[in-house]
Parts: structure tokens; C-alpha cells; sequence
């Protein structure tokens, strides 16, 4: 009976592994992109490789993205997204080199597109003393901006509730 018990533990452990490890297959067939352009293409890779936690892989996939030459319409906006994620990856050194700058330029220019969650971005960036580009100014700027911008948005109320904590901070 114990033995049974050992095993059954064994097997249940694995079970849970492998399920909570599985892995998205990124790959082109599995995702049904066969027909997209290229630049979707990189753009959705980049993205499943983001879920799994393969940051350096969806940081190559974004500078695609990046590197396609600009389009109009829904393209140009997978390459505004593109800039959001991989400055967020850029800023928190997520499997890749840390390059502050870069992030915030990319945001920057994602900002300046309308891209809300870019905006956001940098008002935390902005707004915390222990980097280098604290700005009680410039946070003070872009919460303003992120807060009119989620305020046109039905969702993310938590992005809001932290924006308003962060402007809160800021006048003491």
C-alpha cells in the first residue's frame, strides 16, 4: 500500500509538472499564420514567446517588427505594441540586456502614437527614485497623460487605482 502511495504521489508530481511547464508552441502552423504577412507573423511570435516566459526569443521577434519598414493602419500598430514590449523587456533586463534609455526612447515615441500602456510606462519610470531618470516633473507629466489616457478605456481599473496612488505620492 505505501509503495502504491509513494508512486501515486511520483506520477501526480510529474503530471502537475509537466501540465504548469507546458510550453505554447510558437511556431508558425501551430499558430494558423501560414497566410499573414511577416510583420504579423513576428509580432504574434514575439507575443506567444512573451506568455512562455522566453523573453530574449519575443525581444528578437518585437526588433522585427521594429526593423519592417513602417505601414498605416493595424500594422503600424503591432509596431507601436512592439515598441511597449520590448522597452518594457529593455527597462527590466528581462533575458536581455538592461538598457534604460532605449526602453524609455521607445516608449517615448509609443507614447507620442497614443499607445496608453506606454504612457503608463513611463510615469513609473519616471516616478521612482531609485533609477536614474526620476523626475518628479516628467512623472508628474506622464501619469497626467496615462490617467486621461485609461480614463477613454473600459478596463485595466488597476493601472488607474496605481496612477492616482502614484500622483498621490508625488505631492507629498
Amino acid at each position: 500500500m505505501m509503495r502504491f502511495f509513494i508512486s501515486f504521489i511520483i506520477l501526480s508530481t510529474s503530471l502537475i509538472s509537466s501540465i504548469s511547464f507546458a510550453k505554447e508552441d510558437c511556431r508558425i502552423a501551430p499558430l494558423q499564420m501560414q497566410d499573414e504577412p511577416r510583420l504579423v507573423q513576428d509580432f504574434f511570435i514575439g507575443n506567444c514567446h512573451y506568455r512562455n516566459q522566453d523573453y530574449a526569443r519575443a525581444a528578437t521577434q518585437w526588433n522585427k517588427v521594429l526593423n519592417t519598414t513602417p505601414t498605416n493602419g493595424p500594422f503600424n500598430e503591432m509596431q507601436i505594441n512592439s515598441m511597449n514590449n520590448l522597452g518594457f523587456l529593455l527597462f527590466n533586463g528581462l533575458d536581455i540586456k538592461p538598457d534604460q534609455q532605449k526602453a524609455l526612447s521607445l516608449w517615448h515615441k509609443a507614447s507620442k502614437a497614443g499607445q496608453a500602456e506606454s504612457t503608463y510606462h513611463l510615469c513609473h519610470a519616471y516616478a521612482r527614485p531609485d533609477t536614474p531618470q526620476f523626475s518628479i516633473i516628467k512623472a508628474k507629466i506622464y501619469c497626467n497623460k496615462a490617467e486621461q489616457q485609461y480614463a477613454q478605456l473600459d478596463e485595466h481599473q488597476q493601472e488607474k487605482d496605481e496612477i492616482n496612488q502614484i500622483l498621490e505620492e508625488l505631492k507629498k
